[in-house]
């Protein structure tokens, strides 16, 4: 088991893989990056929300098995049930849905209301708990976090460490316009509610 590398430490992994994959950011070779063996077993995180058909396409083409976690927190609009099993069919993905345990729903967050009481307690039970026990099978993962996002997301790196995970954002620098270009020119299925 590895453990995290403690704040200001240097992880050698992430260093090699920079130095390899990310030298400038004229140079992403984000493609051999996933493909690395070091990477372990990987898995991709996704919401099937507006962009993520970007993501899932992308990760598609270079990871042809990558297990593709969906956290169904029981509270998701129909129209995005129905995109993730469009985007799933369409571009042949694996995927695993995972859903929040009923002991902490039955006990921490009966209800609908929970969300609007206490979200940070809802995105707990409802996301965060499930995600962890799920990633636990995974050596790294994969998000479709990008910089344009904006608040906390706006300097976040391509590759990073997220507790004992390698954590890779491969869409990190990419714009906005760059995501709906890409989705189009593949003809991508954009989401109902854009």
């Amino acid at each position: 088991m590895s453990y995290p590398t403690p704040p200001g430490a240097i992880d050698n992994v992430i260093s090699e893989l920079q130095y390899r994959y990310l030298p400038s950011l004229d140079r992403l070779g984000v493609a051999g990056l996933l493909k690395n063996e070091r990477l372990g077993k990987v898995a991709v995180v996704s919401s099937f929300g507006i962009e993520s058909g970007c993501l899932l396409h992308f990760i598609s083409q270079i990871l042809l098995a990558a297990d593709v976690i969906f956290v169904d927190t029981l509270l998701h609009f129909p129209v995005t049930l129905e995109y993730r099993d469009q985007l799933v069919e369409k571009l042949k993905l694996n995927l695993v849905t995972i859903a929040p345990h009923k002991d902490f729903l039955d006990t921490e967050g009966p209800g609908e209301d929970l969300y609007s009481s206490e979200p940070n307690g809802c995105c707990l039970i409802r996301k965060v708990f499930p995600l962890q026990d799920q990633l636990a099978s995974y050596n790294s993962w994969i998000s479709g976090r990008k910089r344009y996002q904006g608040g906390q997301r706006s300097n976040i790196p391509i590759l990073e460490r997220s507790g004992e995970y390698i954590k890779v954002n491969p869409l990190a620098t990419w714009t906005k316009s760059k995501v709906f270009n890409y989705m189009q020119l593949h003809e991508i299925p954009i989401h109902p509610h854009l």
